[in-house]
């Protein structure tokens, strides 16, 4: 019998992450990488692959990989912390994804003779030409069973690349280990600009709504369980929408006016504080790089000890050495800090500024708390976190060793006691005694960098929005001219020629630099409407919580009272105003879901199992059909 069969041949994308750790003198296996990344939206399977660096080589070794999920089911795994064992990967066991080769499509046809009884299926195996020293390259395999084919109909569908059956036994390799995960895995589908509009209306109009309890914005934060979760895209839709600043303002006042005791305005994780830090993150990335990186770069270059406490002190290691190191470190950093005043984004001035004038107006008779206002975010959530964790602030790639990670410590802990220091009422020297008592052996450093000249050169560094510092005031906004030149004409243009240069054009390019001109483009590229449909998500998945916010309100809105309403751990001030933001917000919500709904039923109605989208052999393709539920 002969069968004539056409097949064409889908390679699962299967996206990885690289983890690599530097080996150090410390042979701890214990370890860790956080990062985010996007996945483009056709993959299929999400792989960790673990690399062994081969220092003579200079390559990497695989040593092994798990896969913990397809698309589909990775929701399953969601904010979840799971030990994976790692398998081992062999050429078999991997189907390779990308494109390989010109990419061109191509039709054979076989004749297949069933010579033997018992012929069942047919496989067809992938392999790539390679010139290599390694041979041609097993790409995937399919496996077709032929009592699934009808005769004499012709056969034309799009198969899943497996990999290739082993024998029993080959993957035994011994044990490889275990890989710990921590996945947060979201999966957004953004429609036209247009069809957020309202639910983005509700957002932005939030700082005019008064009691701010009763907006959208604040409602958001409280029925989210994971604020950090909503303060991103939050964030950033107010910032891409030049509404960042009225929004910290708006959201910073309701909290100052609740503060009893001004030792703690904004030190816990309120929606207010945690956006003005995220803020910090978007925007000011260049100016704590250009602050930052030159210091944190010399100390992982040069690793010199920095140990100070005697009873940490490694044998051979001399104290007054290592004294001398950190006080070299600390002094560069502090100038940074206090010269980079005028570099600070004008975004976070204003921000600063709004906060000071808040002080000034909550606290007149505390002089004090115009500079805690400030210092608790410059110093205490942006240089000294930083400084602690250089890697999840972009300002190095590199695996930190114990000593040097024992180095930023101790300068984070220096900065952040200047940063206390400030904003204290207490004189100098009894707020140096009172945290000597603590860490005796950081006196020193304490005695080179707590002294009244560094103190007043950080509160110059925060007076960029004080009236009488009026000539800062005006050089930044020079700086930040939109219209101004990078190159400019020292000279005068005389008898047609500029005396600088000698160039005859009066029109000419500038010939000398600007001073202090900033190098980066301060603008923060943000998708709007990507950061809408996670609110959205964020608000569908918590509709009940809503629901139940809006029902309390409700009654006190049909029946009159001004009382308070109070829902599990969320008070609202004046429930009429938040029934009505409840209702409009609910609504669009509601109509958004059933767009996404709408969409999702087109998408099955047109999708066909074996088509480029729906191979056959991807399981992907029926988990998809069970989720299509209703609204």
């Amino acid at each position: 019998m002969e069968q004539d069969g056409r097949t064409r041949l889908a390679k699962g994308r299967k996206y990885f992450a690289r983890l690599r750790q530097k080996k150090t003198f410390d042979l701890s296996a214990f370890f860790g990488e956080e990062f985010q990344f996007d996945i483009p939206r056709e993959f299929r399977f999400l792989s960790f692959y673990l690399y062994e660096r081969d220092p003579p080589h200079e390559t990497d070794k695989i040593m092994g990989v798990k896969c913990p999920s397809r698309r589909m089911t990775l929701h399953k795994y969601h904010g979840k912390d799971q030990w994976f064992p790692i398998t081992p990967v062999d050429a078999d066991s991997e189907v390779q994804s990308g494109q390989r080769g010109g990419g061109q499509d191509r039709e054979n046809t076989y004749n297949l003779v069933e010579d033997a009884p018992g012929f069942q299926e047919t496989r067809v195996s992938l392999w790539h030409d390679s010139a290599g020293v390694f041979g041609n390259v097993f790409l995937g395999e399919v496996k077709i069973p032929l009592h699934d084919l009808i005769q004499p109909q012709e056969h034309d569908a799009w198969y899943f690349l497996q990999p290739r059956d082993t024998a029993p036994g080959r993957q035994q390799r011994g044990d490889l280990g275990t890989l710990r995960l921590n996945l947060h895995y979201t999966s957004d589908h953004v429609f036209s600009s247009q069809s957020y509009d309202s639910l983005r209306n509700l957002i932005l109009q939030s700082t005019s709504v008064e009691p701010i309890t009763g907006s959208v914005a604040w409602l958001l934060g409280e029925v989210v369980p994971q604020r950090q979760d909503v303060v991103q895209p939050l964030t950033r839709v107010f910032l891409h929408h030049g509404q960042v600043v009225p929004f910290v303002s708006a959201f910073a006042r309701h909290e100052i006016s609740k503060i009893t005791d001004t030792n703690t305005i904004f030190r816990g994780n309120t929606l207010v504080s945690k956006c003005i830090d995220e803020l910090m993150k978007l925007v000011g990335h260049h100016y704590l790089r250009s602050t930052l990186k030159p210091t944190l770069d010399l100390i992982f270059r040069e690793r010199k000890p920095c140990e100070i406490d005697p009873t940490k002190l490694q044998q051979g290691e001399s104290r007054d050495i290592n004294l001398s190191n950190i006080k070299e470190y600390i002094s560069v950093i502090l100038k940074a800090i206090i010269n980079s005043a005028l570099s600070c984004p004008p975004v976070m001035c204003q921000i600063f500024s709004e906060l000071k004038e808040l002080a000034n107006t909550y606290f007149p008779n505390e002089r004090e708390v115009r500079y805690s206002v400030i210092s608790g975010f410059v110093f205490l959530r942006f240089f000294a976190p930083a400084i602690l964790h250089p890697k999840l602030f972009d300002l190095t790639s590199e695996q930190i060793d114990p000593s040097t990670q024992r180095t930023l410590t101790l300068l984070s802990k220096t900065v952040q006691s200047v940063g206390n220091l400030v904003s204290s009422r207490t004189s100098h020297p009894n707020f140096t005694e009172s945290y000597m008592r603590r860490e005796s052996y950081m006196r020193e450093v304490f005695a080179l960098c707590v002294t009244a000249k560094h103190v007043e050169g950080m509160r110059t560094a925060m007076n960029c929005v004080e009236e009488k510092e009026w000539l800062d005031l005006l050089t930044k906004v020079c700086q930040y001219n939109s219209h101004r030149l990078k190159q400019y004409h020292p000279g005068a243009y005389i008898n047609s020629v500029w005396v600088c240069c000698r160039s005859p054009s009066e029109n000419a390019p500038g010939c000398s630099a600007v001073s202090n001109y900033l190098e980066c483009e301060l603008k923060v590229h943000i998708d709007s409407d990507r950061e809408m449909e996670r609110l959205r998500s964020l608000l569908m998945d918590n509709i009940s919580r809503l629901e139940e916010l809006h029902a309390a309100c409700e009654s006190v809105a049909m029946f009159g009272g001004g009382r308070e309403v109070r829902v599990g751990g969320t008070t609202v001030e004046s429930p009429p105003v938040a029934y009505k933001s409840l209702s409009a917000v609910i609504s669009s919500v509601r109509h958004l879901q059933m767009e996404h709904c709408n969409h999702q039923r087109r998408i099955l109605r047109t999708l066909r199992y074996g088509s480029k989208q729906a191979p056959i052999g991807d399981d992907n393709y029926l988990l998809l059909q069970s989720t299509n539920n209703p609204v």
